[in-house]
């Protein structure tokens, strides 16, 4: 079970769903993967790490620091 994220050109919506085991969006950890589908390009997959304890600090830091 994978939190998803849909946006077409009528509807946005985020909801837990059930995706194949080996599938594309079965990624692991605090990866998080981005899938496009387009019309010239077909299926664009786009993949990276997520929001892991550095990912987040670093993040919280940078807010921080831009803080005036």
């Amino acid at each position: 079970v994978r939190l998803i994220g849909e946006a077409t050109g009528e509807t946005v919506r985020v909801a837990p769903r059930l995706v194949p085991e080996n599938g594309t969006l079965a990624v692991s950890g605090t990866q998080n993967i981005v899938q496009i589908e387009t019309s010239h390009a077909g299926r664009l997959n786009i993949s990276g790490r997520g929001a892991g304890g550095p990912e987040t600090a670093s993040a919280v830091l940078g807010d921080v620091g831009r803080l005036e």
